[in-house]
């Protein structure tokens, strides 16, 4: 923006803001904002590599992929989704598409990334990429993550840093995950494409599956009445209602503490 006073004397005017101006996905916590600003071509990533972008009370923050050490000359590209820690708002976590599909930053910096040799993050197909569409902490600071294309789409990386996964079910392996939410019951809802919701939770402990529990929502009468298998979103209001958005309209997912017993 430029300020002219008349032909010869102009001023120019800048403001705060991120690196560049796209946007693909947002999240929002604790008065801070974090910004996706990957994409895709049809359904094939655009290679995009201008990473992801974080504002804290008016101040932004920019982890670029191409000037990044950790990630420039990677196989990192697409930053699609993000997640705050909330119990450390420093820590911001970005998935994508690629041959790097979990970045973690600190300060804007990039301070770890998983790949299939050291995560259970599944590869798409045998193209050497994995597809993360969604990610989420939970209160304990543990990283979910909803992995596209995989045998055990749900996994999570714990506080500790340990490597979880977690059956959910057949109709929901090999399809292309899309959103991931957690709601105030510490359940986490994952939605699959052409096979509805997956409601998860995980009970007392992460590590012991023995008291985990798991229930697919779909377009059944006596599974959730979806109009549409297809969910292209999913938000949890302050009652702890689930809302959920398909192609054929939305839906209200009412006392979700008992979805299990339903």
């Amino acid at each position: 923006l430029v300020k002219a006073r008349n032909a010869f004397m102009a001023q120019r005017l800048s403001f705060e803001g991120p690196r560049f101006n796209d946007a693909f996905r947002a999240k929002w916590l604790q008065n801070k904002l974090a910004i996706a600003t990957g994409g895709f071509s049809g359904k094939s990533p655009s290679f995009s590599l201008k990473g992801g972008a974080t504002m804290l009370e008016g101040e932004w923050s920019s982890t670029v992929i191409y000037d990044d050490p950790m990630i420039a000359n990677s196989d990192s590209w697409d930053f699609i989704c993000t997640a705050i820690n909330p119990t450390d708002p420093d820590e911001v976590a970005y998935g994508s598409y690629a041959g790097v599909p979990l970045v973690i930053t600190k300060n804007g910096v990039v301070s770890d990334t998983f790949v299939f040799a050291n995560s259970l993050i599944e590869e798409t197909g045998n193209v050497g990429w994995g597809y993360i569409s969604d990610l989420e902490y939970d209160d304990q600071g543990n990283l979910w993550v909803a992995n596209a294309n995989a045998n055990r789409p749900l996994k999570v990386r714990s506080k500790e840093g340990v490597w979880y996964d977690f059956e959910t079910g057949t109709s929901p392996k090999n399809k292309i995950t899309k959103r991931l939410v957690i709601d105030g019951n510490d359940t986490k809802w994952m939605s699959v494409g052409g096979a509805g919701i997956v409601a998860f939770n995980h009970g007392e402990s992460i590590s012991d599956a023995g008291d985990d529990r798991y229930r697919i929502l779909n377009t059944g009468v006596n599974s959730g009445d979806l109009p549409s298998s297809d969910i292209e979103a999913i938000a949890v209001d302050f009652d702890n209602n689930i809302w959920v958005g398909t192609p054929e309209g939305m839906r209200v997912l009412y006392n979700s503490s008992n979805v299990f017993d339903a």
